[in-house]
């Protein structure tokens, strides 16, 4: 104890400080607390230990824990790898490997009376035989213990017999009775352990992994020993190359030499793989022995001898001595490779002489090999059965093909708890890892409870993986593969191969622990041919790509590639990714899948760097059908090109039928135009957001929505397509949207595209629109067709679709690598040399403007069926272009000096062109500054073949007004413009015009810039014509009120007036020859409408002149006007007194009401009158002119 500083008692010690030294030495040194333990007092006292001081409790806790450990000793292994250690340990300088820290184990003090030897979770390695004595179980973490055995032809364990049978009295002068044979008191037990031959494949001869227990089992146990197997996985291995006659491991369980008394053996949900057999139990003792078999799956490869005449023990699931026997519940299937031979279940291959034995199987299931010769039995003997063997066979379904493939169960978690606890062959975290590394060659189904498993082995080509749904949860696969895994041999990402079918698992690349995304490899081929399916459904791919490398080994079967309802996602935690890659294959469908987050959606089939080049197909062509998915960059961005795909999502192959259906695929949920680039890092990569190449392509009931964003070619921009297609053959495009992107929508290109003669292209239903105004190029829609096999008769139509663009000024033109000298530019344009384009029932409201490099010629609607590229050579057919029923509506900004420029509602090139019941108008916001502006533009050429034949424009409705009928604020130069480069004639016939004045004087109908071509214009609305007529046109009536026969017409004439039919065509002439005193004398020339102007027409002027060689006297009148029929109403007179040696020249403009038509009362007439004249006068009436609108 520490002496402490004692004062004097009194209330002040004379200045001493409040803390003295010696205080101070013994709060610091701490001598105050250095008691001893029986010094302490307990307060409160421990309920389980009770003692006044911690000496009594510590000695009572020590009691306890010396005591509790009895019969239990650990071991476990020391190293960097964090497993924990335990009372003996591998690695530790004591016991420096396992077998030694395991022997230690077993001879602790505390396993003298038997008890268990506890293997603590990690991977052992086993080289040299461990006994086990009578009473000893070895007992591993479930999952988490495995024992690898590079044995060299010995066992890895071998349990020992009792030696000692305990007698139960019962001496009658004899001795004293034993115990029963294989008393539990001697009984050993291997339990939740994992034990494998050769795992890691170190053992090996010529660089193959080799198994090394071919000779013995893994296991071996001495006859008359009483021994307890359950929940242990027996993995054995099977030697690469050919099949016949190959090395494997020999059997999980087998017996050697020991007494003559009975053993006992119980196997209970245990599971066995990679071996020859199973078990075989042959103490050879009858009815001594007992033998329980339950609950156990296994999967055998027999002999696989090349010859014939094997024995049935060695082509089985178990094989046995005579013995009492319970075999149930248990499921088991022979390989099926090409040597193998298992046809039975369970066999008898010794009988014991006096034997009576009696055997239960009941519940088994399973299958014999495929390939075996013999004929499947559940149950067989290779020596006969004798009479004393009695066995109740039932509930058996052993030797059928119906759900009798080999599956293998794995869970999550190895401690027996959970939801999950003992839920399947194999658990834990590793346990995926501990199933890929037996590497079998065989087809095998995992089936996978929800869990979370690290992946860090390469995979294995033949497992298909199955995750068992609960609820929403699905296994997770936690890939995490080394820097030495291989690739994928296409994007570089680290691949684990699989076999073809996944189902229901989560794929992530493991953010924690690796920067490298994963390639998930799903097999359909070992090298020969190909398996006809391979399936994924509801996956989840998370910075993963679903993959598969292209195939350049022909196969010989079909060819089939299912990817269901699965979702691809990128967080991006990683370099951007790609979240498809699949090859070529007769069919493959990618349905109800979503794809998500950064990067790429994917490409599918055969193309430049992925290109499966030796696939033979089996139906002449592949098929693609990518239906019911969504792929979406909402809020995401596009970092890393890879050089197999230059676009966000590719489906290409030139040879295959592609489908797309009831898809979208945008970079806004909201379609809201994203106009910054994706990534501009990458901009001279991305040469198009959506790329489809196909010989049949069809796209329906699908929305496409991409960046309205540029590329760079040549040192040049272009606007990005939305999406590009090429159609080899045959394309077909109905109810689909295709919105914003530097183009929305780009058809051709390629010398390819449509280059066959039975190609046409059929696009109905569709709607192609721009939702900012903030676009790259004023197009929306472009087609560039120029094939090299110009077949006569070929056909591209739109029909019933909708166009809504909006112009921009210095629009980038879009990039055509066939026809790059192309003139015309806009909202939509058809290049498609040679084609028959039909235009039909359409609406489109568009823009012209000026554009980056200066084209000259600009559309709405663009349609040119002539060039070539650089409008060298003429078209080499006379294929039609027809333009009916569209509405097309241009809102015109463009501008320029040169009068040969044009922005038109309608730009028409070809060698025949038809454009009828079109409703073209174009709203013009800029005044021209010597440039066309109008609503059509018409270039009709002659064809390689011959002339062309003459254009039809008919019933159209042309107008310069705004969309809701407004009159534009600036005037258009005209409706029409016939090209000076045009090559045939035409009419222009029946077509309506919106001029607001009723004469159409305010706007040119046509320009027409031909010199020599004779085209005919006619019967247009609201286009004004005239007609000339002359004294053979309507009836002639001279008359007077008293006396006809004064004006000298004969003297038997009385009637007042007298109709004259001149029948000259000829000026009217006549002489009023004779004085008249007081009846007034008439001239009148009847005009009825109907049948002297076009019928329907409206009458708008009427002119003629009237010439008198004296001036009358009184009445000197001349009218011209309009009257009934019965001559009672006169309306829109135009009156003029008639003077001597004067033209009069009468005309009116009327009302416009007027018309032409059957049955009409309207007749135009000309009166004169004189009266009162002193002398004959002479009167000449020249022809009439009458204007008339229609």
């Amino acid at each position: 104890m520490v002496e402490r500083f004692q004062g004097s008692g009194r209330v002040k010690e004379g200045g001493f400080l409040a803390t003295h030294k010696r205080d101070f030495l013994a709060h610091t040194s701490g001598g105050d607390y250095k008691h001893p333990a029986d010094h302490i007092t307990m307060n409160p006292a421990l309920a389980n230990f009770s003692a006044p001081d911690v000496q009594g409790t510590l000695v009572l806790i020590a009691a306890y824990a010396a005591s509790s450990g009895t019969g239990f000793v650990s071991v476990g292994k020391l190293g960097s790898d964090g497993y924990a250690a335990g009372t003996y340990n591998d690695g530790s300088a004591a016991t420096p490997t396992f077998r030694e820290a395991l022997i230690a184990a077993i001879a602790d003090d505390r396993l003298q009376n038997g008890g268990v030897v506890f293997i603590l979770s990690g991977t052992y390695k086993l080289n040299t035989t461990v006994d086990v004595p009578a009473g000893i179980s070895i007992m591993g973490e479930i999952a988490g213990s495995i024992i690898n055995g590079e044995m060299i032809e010995q066992p890895m364990f071998k349990f020992s017999r009792s030696i000692d049978i305990p007698t139960i009295g019962g001496n009658s002068g004899s001795g004293e009775l034993s115990a029963e044979v294989g008393a539990p008191i001697d009984e050993s037990r291997l339990l939740n352990i994992t034990l494998t031959d050769n795992l890691d494949g170190y053992i090996g001869s010529t660089g193959q992994p080799d198994s090394t227990m071919q000779t013995v089992p893994m296991v071996q146990i001495e006859k008359s020993a009483r021994v307890y197997v359950e929940n242990v996985k027996f993995i054995g291995r099977v030697n690469n190359g050919a099949v016949p006659d190959r090395g494997k491991t020999l059997r999980a369980i087998g017996y050697t030499s020991g007494s003559t008394t009975g053993s006992y053996l119980t196997v209970k949900g245990c599971f066995f793989d990679g071996l020859a057999t199973a078990i075989n139990f042959g103490p050879g003792e009858g009815d001594e022995d007992h033998l329980i078999v339950d609950g156990c799956r296994a999967r055998t490869f027999g002999s696989e001898a090349s010859g014939i005449g094997e024995p049935l023990a060695s082509d089985c699931f178990v094989a046995m001595s005579e013995c009492n026997a319970i075999l149930t519940n248990n499921y088991h299937i022979g390989v099926n490779s090409t040597d193998s031979k298992v046809s039975r279940c369970f066999v008898v291959e010794s009988l014991v002489s006096g034997a009576a034995v009696r055997m239960v199987i009941a519940g088994n299931s399973g299958a014999p090999s495929d390939n075996s010769s013999t004929t499947a039995k559940l149950f067989d003997s290779n020596v006969g059965i004798a009479a004393n063997l009695v066995t109740v066979q039932y509930g058996n379904n052993w030797g059928g093909s119906v759900g009798n493939d080999w599956v293998v169960t794995v869970g999550e978690n190895a401690d027996g708890t959970g939801d999950n606890r003992f839920s399947g062959d194999f658990y834990g975290a590793g346990a995926i890892d501990l199933l890929l590394n037996t590497s079998y060659q065989y087809p095998t189904t995992v089936i996978v409870n929800p869990g979370t498993y690290t992946i860090t082995e390469n995979g294995n080509a033949y497992y298909k993986f199955i995750g068992n749904k609960v609820k929403d949860s699905i296994p997770i696969f936690e890939m995490d593969l080394g820097a030495g895994a291989p690739t994928d041999g296409v994007l570089s990402n680290r691949a684990f191969k699989t076999g073809p079918v996944l189902e229901s698992i989560h794929f992530r690349s493991n953010i924690a622990v690796t920067s490298s995304y994963h390639s998930i490899m799903p097999q359909m081929s070992d090298g020969t041919d190909v398996d006809d399916l391979l399936r994924v459904t509801n996956c989840v791919f998370e910075n993963c790509t679903l993959s598969h490398a292209p195939n350049t080994t022909a196969g010989t079967n079909k060819g089939n590639i299912s990817v269901i309802n699965s979702q691809f996602k990128q967080t991006g935690d990683f370099s951007d990714g790609m979240g498809i890659l699949l090859p070529r294959a007769d069919n493959v469908v990618v349905e109800g899948c979503v794809f998500t987050g950064n990067g790429l959606a994917g490409a599918v089939g055969s193309f430049s760097t992925y290109a499966s080049t030796a696939w033979v197909i089996t139906d002449l062509k592949p098929r693609y059908i990518l239906r019911d998915c969504s792929m979406s960059l909402h809020g995401s961005t596009v970092s890393n090109i890879s050089s197999t795909n230059e676009s966000y999502f590719r489906l290409d192959d030139a040879d295959g039928d592609v489908l797309i259906d009831n898809c979208q695929i945008v970079v806004s949920n909201d379609y809201q135009t994203r106009t910054t680039a994706i990534d501009s890092g990458i901009v001279s990569d991305y040469f198009s957001h959506v790329y489809v190449r196909g010989d049949d392509v069809d796209i329906r009931n699908s929305t496409f929505h991409s960046p309205d964003q540029m590329f760079t070619e040549s040192a040049a921009d272009y606007p990005l397509p939305g999406v590009e297609i090429h159609p080899q053959s045959v394309l077909h495009m109905s109810h689909s949207s295709f919105i914003d992107g530097g183009i929305a929508c780009k058809i051709g290109g390629l010398a390819a595209d449509l280059n066959t003669n039975q190609r046409f292209a059929s696009i109905d239903n569709c709607s192609f629109f721009r939702t900012a105004s903030a676009n790259k190029s004023t197009s929306i829609f472009d087609v560039e067709l120029d094939p090299t096999a110009n077949a006569a008769g070929t056909t591209f139509s739109v029909t019933n679709c909708t166009f809504s663009g909006q112009s921009k000024a210095l629009s980038l033109e879009p990039y055509h690598p066939l026809l790059s000298g192309y003139t015309a530019h806009g909202t939509v344009q058809i290049f498609a040399r040679n084609f028959i384009v039909n235009f039909k029932d359409n609406t489109v409201t568009g823009g012209t403007n000026t554009t980056e490099d200066t084209l000259l010629q600009h559309g709405v609607v663009v349609i040119n069926n002539f060039d070539d590229a650089g409008e060298t050579t003429d078209s080499d057919y006379t294929a039609p272009i027809n333009v009916f029923g569209n509405t097309i509506h241009n809102v015109s900004s463009y501008t320029s000096a040169t009068a040969t420029d044009n922005a038109a509602a309608l730009w028409v090139r070809g060698p025949e062109i038809n454009i009828s019941n079109n409703s073209l108008t174009t709203e013009n916001k800029a005044a021209s500054a010597g440039n066309f502006v109008g609503c059509l533009c018409i270039d009709n050429r002659d064809s390689v073949t011959g002339s062309a034949p003459p254009t039809m424009v008919s019933s159209n409705s042309f107008g310069n007004t705004t969309v809701a009928g407004a009159v534009s604020t600036e005037v258009i130069v005209a409706y029409i413009r016939l090209l000076a480069t045009c090559e045939a004639d035409g009419s222009i016939i029946n077509n309506t015009y919106s001029s607001p004045i009723p004469d159409g004087t305010t706007t040119t109908t046509v320009q027409d810039d031909t010199s020599s071509l004779i085209w005919i214009i006619t019967q247009n609305k609201n286009q004004t014509d005239s007609c000339s007529l002359r004294g053979q046109d309507g009836t002639i009536v001279l008359g007077d009120t008293s006396d006809l026969a004064t004006v000298g017409l004969g003297p038997n004439v009385t009637a007042s007036f007298v109709q004259i039919r001149v029948l000259a065509n000829a000026p009217i002439e006549f002489t009023y020859d004779v004085a008249d005193a007081g009846s007034p004398i008439y001239m009148q020339w009847l005009l009825p409408l109907f049948g002297l102007i076009p019928y329907g027409t409206t009458l708008i002027d009427a002119t003629v002149d009237v010439i008198v060689d004296a001036t009358p006297d009184t009445v000197k009148t001349g009218k011209l006007a309009i009257i009934d029929k019965d001559f009672t109403t006169e309306t829109l007179e135009s009156n003029t007194n008639l003077t001597t040696g004067s033209t009069h020249t009468l005309n009116g403009i009327l009302a416009g009401t007027f018309r032409a038509l059957p049955g009409s009362n309207t007749i135009l007439y000309l009166q004169l009158q004189i009266h009162d004249s002193v002398a004959g006068i002479g009167t000449t009436v020249s022809e009439m002119t009458i204007t008339y609108r229609w």
